[in-house]
């Protein structure tokens, strides 16, 4: 079955008339993980300010070194399959947001969510999110 899940990083052009685009990082077993996944990248506070550099380094870490995988996490430009909210990062605005019916009011910013304390074992209960209870 899976446990699909997405990190979402807002692209900005440097052209403003060409408007924002989204990159979506999808993972098809690992969506209860993307919390913990997001707070170990931005816990190196390294290119938070570039999200190009940024959104290689998530999917890194999403694709845990398996680089020549065929399946298992892809990138795209829209939804295509999720069961858990969105986890959406912006560079220019250096904030984390929970995208989804119900979450879209919880945001942090880059350094309040890496000063989050990520339970291992259950990483979306620090965003206020139970798994569990949505089952």
């Amino acid at each position: 079955m899976g446990e699909r899940g997405n990190i979402v990083v807002v692209q900005h052009p440097n052209r403003p008339e060409k408007g924002e685009g989204e990159i979506y990082l999808y993972t098809h077993f690992g969506g209860e993980c993307l919390p913990s996944i997001v707070h170990q990248v931005l816990a190196r506070r390294l290119r938070w300010d570039d999200e190009g550099y940024l959104t290689r380094m998530l999917f890194s870490a999403l694709v845990d070194g398996d680089v020549q995988g065929d399946s298992g996490a892809g990138i795209t430009s829209y939804l295509t399959d999720n069961g858990y909210p969105l986890l959406v990062l912006d560079t220019h605005k250096k904030r984390v947001s929970m995208r989804d019916a119900g979450f879209s009011d919880r945001s942090w910013t880059f350094e309040e969510f890496v000063r989050l304390d990520i339970d291992e074992d259950q990483p979306w209960l620090a965003l206020g999110y139970d798994v569990e209870a949505d089952e």
